[in-house]
């Protein structure tokens, strides 16, 4: 499964990994956390919701502290995977 391999990512980085265990919420966010509030904004009570920002990340960038765990894991697979400018 996707997430396994992204804890396992993650639980090894030397940076990763130990500020994983400060974050507020200590798991990994599941599809059931991203659905919510997929329904929510596909709903009508999402009516008056515009142009704004929603992170549904369990707190990690409510602190300076933690950064952006895809930067930061997987700077160096982004790279190469990154087309190249002639």
């Amino acid at each position: 499964m996707l997430a396994d391999g992204l804890a396992a990512a993650v639980e090894s980085h030397p940076v990763a990994g130990p500020l994983m265990a400060e974050a507020q919420l200590t798991r990994y966010g599941t599809l059931d956390d991203i659905a919510g509030m997929a329904t929510y904004l596909a709903s009508d009570e999402s009516g008056f919701v515009n142009g704004a920002e929603l992170r549904i990340d369990g707190g990690w960038t409510s602190s300076a502290r933690f950064p952006n765990l895809v930067d930061l894991v997987f700077a160096d697979l982004a790279a190469s995977a990154a087309p190249r400018r002639s």
